[in-house]
């Protein structure tokens, strides 16, 4: 670790600052614990999804790299309506026959394999395909005039700057949430392995701000 020399210029406590320390005791010895072990700190829980390898993903999403857009369940819907009963040259299957799209899951047979394919409803974009490999529908698909490329997600959650208040912590994310994503929300956390935190909140909370305002403060007269 590497210091400077202490400029900063020192002055005696006012008024404001004893007043705003009682507001600041006041709200953390009143506000909800969350269910949250003490020294207890809010930060803003937000998610960044991370690109991953297949097999590891927890929702994979679809781009036309010919149109340049996401992949809906509609689009996918129409684009499997050009193959329904479509015989495959090889195997002289129906590649996919039985399609159906009700309540926003589509349900069709796929080389007589049962396939679901639904929207993840914690991810945008984000689709569940289960019952035959995603790939291996894309593949058909690309080999008859698609281009299609899939991409495999992990659902990633970061923590973001901290707050002494959950009050705090809400009103930052109302006046900032066009830079968070749409699941950011406030979350409280155990501070208590910082000493340095601990003891400063122990002061906040215990010490009785009314009886050092009477103790010669700086009233800026």
């Amino acid at each position: 670790m590497r210091y400077h020399e202490d400029t900063k210029v020192k002055r005696a406590i006012c008024k404001d600052d004893i007043d705003f320390l009682k507001a600041l005791q006041k709200e953390r010895n009143t506000q909800d614990n969350c269910g949250t072990a003490d020294v207890r700190t809010w930060v803003i829980k937000d998610r960044n999804d991370t690109v991953t390898a297949k097999g590891h993903g927890d929702y994979c999403i679809l781009f036309d790299l010919e149109s340049c857009n996401y992949l809906d369940l509609e689009d996918i819907y129409d684009i499997l309506c050009d193959f329904e009963l479509e015989i495959d040259y090889y195997t002289e299957e129906i590649v996919i026959n039985c399609l159906k799209f009700e309540n926003n899951t589509i349900t069709f047979k796929y080389l007589n394999e049962e396939a679901i394919i639904s929207k993840d409803n914690n991810n945008t974009d984000g689709i569940i395909v289960k019952g035959i490999y995603v790939d291996k529908l894309i593949n058909f698909l690309n080999a008859h005039g698609y281009s299609i490329d899939i991409t495999y997600m992990m659902v990633n959650w970061e923590y973001k700057f901290c707050f002494l208040t959950q009050k705090a912590a809400e009103n930052y994310l109302k006046r900032k949430e066009h830079r968070h994503s749409v699941d950011a929300h406030t979350y409280c956390i155990c501070t208590y392995q910082d000493p340095e935190i601990a003891k400063l909140m122990e002061i906040i909370e215990t010490v009785d701000w009314g009886r050092i305002a009477n103790i010669g403060i700086d009233k800026g007269e």
